[in-house]
């Protein structure tokens, strides 16, 4: 049952996707995803640029364009964001 909840959860992120950066008019190479484990590839990979927190599992740095420097335990997701400009 686990195994079609993770089919049905990539099939729907790959719709969600789309939709939310067609209907924003954002081309995928635009899209940005943060993850930490196994279950979070298949989005990283999605985007246009996947990003792995500092304490992901080691099968994300692999797959990720970039590795934050601090961990999700430390604020890294917003420090990443403050550090890139994308908040001020």
């Amino acid at each position: 049952l686990s195994y079609s909840k993770s089919i049905l959860a990539k099939f729907l992120f790959s719709i969600f996707r789309i939709k939310i950066c067609e209907s924003l008019n954002i081309p995928i190479e635009n899209s940005f995803a943060f993850g930490d484990e196994e279950n979070d590839i298949t989005m990283l990979k999605a985007a246009g640029h996947g990003i792995a927190m500092k304490n992901s599992n080691p099968k994300l740095f692999k797959i990720c364009d970039e590795i934050t420097k601090y961990d999700n335990n430390s604020d890294g997701l917003a420090r990443f964001m403050l550090e890139q400009k994308f908040m001020h």
